[in-house]
């Protein structure tokens, strides 16, 4: 939501999310010199019927990491697929 707000103009909102994620910003146990964000915040969260890996609260996970790098500098990565030469009908996104 803080790149969508980004891109959308909402720079206040964008900082808030932003700002409210650097809390959740942890330390690796693993290495040192790196840092991101859990996959979960809750021990006891599940994807389905089925339980994530223990310690999914505190294992660092790269797509959320990823996500908040992109909205740090303003990286839309899915705009790259507005300037393809790809037929009209493939582009579901204008429906």
């Amino acid at each position: 939501m803080a790149l969508a707000f980004k891109l959308d103009g909402m720079q206040e909102l964008s900082n808030f999310y932003l700002n409210e994620m650097d809390k959740c910003y942890i330390e690796s146990s693993m290495h040192d010199n790196a840092s991101g964000f859990s996959y979960s915040v809750n021990q006891g969260s599940a994807y389905g019927a089925d339980p994530l890996w223990s310690a999914a609260d505190k294992e660092i996970c790269i797509s959320s990491g990823a996500w908040y790098v992109f909205a740090k500098k303003g990286f839309n990565p899915f705009h790259a697929e507005y300037t393809k030469e790809m037929p009209e009908s493939d582009k579901f996104w204008l429906d």
